[in-house]
């Protein structure tokens, strides 16, 4: 999945709200790269939220 409309210059915490993880990535690598997602199961599904590093 990549995001769109973030500031390639800032990092950003990305939450896996389903399993309480937390990453940070760099807003180029988001917009560039994006995140692989796996949904374990079946018409399951995944809740990701993100801020700006730090606010």
């Amino acid at each position: 999945m990549k995001f769109r409309g973030l500031e390639a210059g800032l990092s950003y915490e990305v939450f896996f709200e389903d399993y309480g993880i937390k990453i940070v990535k760099s807003g180029q690598s988001l917009l560039k790269e994006g995140l692989e997602l796996r949904i374990p199961e079946a018409a399951g599904s995944l809740l990701i939220t993100y801020r700006v590093a730090g606010r």
